[in-house]
């Protein structure tokens, strides 16, 4: 009879502890995983024009535009390697050995006419959030199976059991084993409500780079996030990066890259640096008939490491 008492009186006391009208905070793995899952839903245009255009400062304002198309059946960027500028303005480099005394070099070699290299860059480039599933044609079995597993838990979390396979399940566990994800709250963005997680890796910082994300609290779509690190070489591969992302025809993609401290990239110094995605067109057939084959060194091409 002591005991029952004992019990009653603990249940008790334990409704009188918790406070009413509390709720927990959001799962950051489940929002990470319905990010993922909305990138991996993203269906490109079979082939998308675009600019890439590179901005930097030193001292004023300079910009090179790179006629660039993505073929999304091969995940392959084609790129003309001389920007409009320089193909306006062509540039000459001297080299070392044009001018000198007795043999002996005077002066410094011109710097490369592309301020931060040629830039081979996807415009559906998600920094690891998820990996790039090409386009095919699916059986009616194959999207039955589709709508089953992603309709009735569109945010699932590392707990949740979902319908049909372990597709979700298998992604949340394989990110929970490269970072640790903290909720860091609500914040405004663009007239909505983004989801703001902080990351840290568990393992390779080098390879797994994100720290900040911003997710849309309806859509699941990514709206901005901070990057420890850019580019396989390029100027500064290891400087922080703060990315900003657009949605154009129902379809997500890189907006903005800007470099959060000043770059030093083949003796010159800029202030400021800042790539991004424009005029962007879903043509019936690339316009630009070979991938590029730079005769430029690795430290003059930006190229997106594979994750």
């Amino acid at each position: 009879m002591v005991m029952k008492r004992a019990t009653r009186w603990f249940i008790v006391l334990l409704a009188v502890s918790l406070p009413i009208g509390v709720q927990a905070d959001p799962n950051p793995y489940g929002i990470f995983a319905a990010a993922r899952a909305h990138w991996e839903d993203q269906r490109y245009p079979r082939n998308i024009d675009y600019a890439v255009v590179v901005r930097v400062n030193d001292g004023g304002i300079k910009t090179n535009h790179y006629a660039t198309d993505y073929d999304a059946r091969t995940n392959v960027v084609y790129v003309e390697p001389v920007s409009s500028e320089e193909r306006a303005h062509p540039h000459y480099v001297r080299g070392e050995f044009n001018f000198g005394v007795m043999g002996q070099p005077i002066g410094k070699p011109d710097p490369p006419a592309d301020w931060l290299g040629v830039p081979i860059l996807a415009p559906n480039y998600s920094f690891g959030i998820a990996r790039y599933t090409p386009p095919q044609q699916l059986t009616d079995k194959q999207l039955i199976a589709i709508i089953r597993r992603e309709y009735p838990n569109p945010r699932p979390s590392p707990t949740s059991t979902p319908s049909s396979g372990l597709t979700i399940i298998g992604d949340v566990t394989a990110v929970h084993q490269h970072y640790e994800m903290r909720y860091l709250g609500t914040d405004p963005y663009a007239g909505g409500t983004a989801y703001h997680l902080g990351l840290r890796p568990l393992d390779d910082p080098g390879k797994y780079r994100l720290r900040e994300l911003w997710i849309d609290t309806k859509t699941d779509a990514t709206l901005k996030l901070v990057s420890a690190g850019n580019f396989v070489d390029g100027p500064e591969p290891g400087i922080q990066w703060t990315v900003t992302f657009k949605e154009i025809d129902g379809v997500q993609y890189i907006d903005t890259e800007t470099a959060d401290a000043p770059l030093n990239f083949y003796g010159r110094h800029f202030a400021r640096a800042t790539i991004s995605f424009e005029q962007l067109t879903a043509p019936a057939h690339t316009s630009l008939l070979h991938p590029i084959f730079a005769p430029q060194a690795a430290e003059a091409l930006l190229v997106e490491p594979e994750i």
